[in-house]
């Protein structure tokens, strides 16, 4: 097992090569990218099993593969850890949101918000449950339009 000095340096490879799997290339470069930041959180999570950030990372990248059951395991895996992580809550927040859970991404909005009141990650949480609020109005009235 490698050092746990290594877990940040891992994590922060495989974010390099998940920011580099959205650049442009062919399908096939995108894919070993993500391949290789999969690889690298993998490694940052056998040295430290419950990282958060490595954790969360794996969740998004497992998010924009659209596995959204991959990506909710990373994230209840590290709630079960620390339910009190606001990174967590914020991510299955916008997973709930991609899939159109609107109740209960607002609900871990609020959780995000409440573990991290003065942080970024509460403000962004803040903002987004406007953002989700004001789609659930706007598609009541579409369907109260379509109804009538």
């Amino acid at each position: 097992m490698a050092d746990s000095t290594f877990v940040e340096a891992y994590v922060n490879l495989g974010a390099l090569w998940d920011d580099r799997a959205d650049m442009m290339a062919s399908r096939q470069e995108r894919q070993h990218r993500e391949e290789m930041a999969e690889q690298m959180y993998l490694a940052a999570l056998e040295i430290r099993p419950y990282d958060e950030k490595a954790r969360c990372n794996l969740g998004s990248l497992y998010k924009r593969q659209n596995d959204f059951a991959r990506a909710m395991d990373e994230y209840l895996a590290v709630l079960e850890h620390d339910p009190h992580s606001a990174l967590a809550r914020y991510n299955l927040a916008i997973l709930f949101a991609t899939q159109r859970i609107y109740r209960e991404a607002i609900r871990e909005f609020e959780l995000a918000v409440k573990y991290d009141a003065g942080g970024d990650i509460g403000e962004r949480s803040r903002d987004n449950i406007e953002i989700i609020e004001d789609l659930m109005e706007t598609e009541r009235a579409e369907a109260r339009k379509r109804s009538s």
